[in-house]
């Protein structure tokens, strides 16, 4: 094979890797749910939520580490119990793809932020001690 044509395949080569388009850089900012004040004798509702900007279009899925089903911790170690929804009638946990609560897939056009809210659900339960009560979400961005 001549030089002249393995050279032209390469640089052909060459050419496609580098019109390939590139990935999107994306970043996230996590905004708590929050709860204002919880009467522990009926069911308490909050909303957090998840910003996701991308560069570029792209289509990304969010986990919540640690799963659906989680615990506020508040004074002396105090703990109260809530769950992570993905819609506001609460039939979709959003977790980390596992047992407790699925993943939540949304699109990016590479310009505007994506809102994803997070609906909390406190049940009823026995009162621990009155006082703060707080937690972090930690979320993972796969596109």
């Amino acid at each position: 094979m001549p030089l002249s044509r393995t050279l032209a395949g390469l640089l052909a080569g060459f050419a496609g890797l580098a019109s390939a388009p590139a990935a999107a850089d994306c970043r996230v900012d996590v905004r708590p749910v929050a709860f204002g004040t919880i009467d522990l004798g009926r069911k308490n509702y909050g909303k957090g939520e998840i910003v996701v900007r991308c560069d570029r279009p792209t289509r990304f899925e969010v986990a919540i580490q640690g799963g659906a089903e989680r615990e506020l911790v508040g004074p002396s170690g105090a703990r109260l119990r809530y769950r992570l929804f993905a819609d506001p009638g609460h039939r979709r946990p959003w977790g980390d793809g596992g047992r407790s609560g699925g993943t939540v897939t949304a699109e990016s056009d590479g310009r505007r932020p994506v809102r994803l809210t997070v609906y909390g659900l406190i049940p009823r339960q026995k009162g621990p001690a009155e006082g703060q009560y707080v937690d972090q979400l930690a979320v993972t961005l796969r596109y």
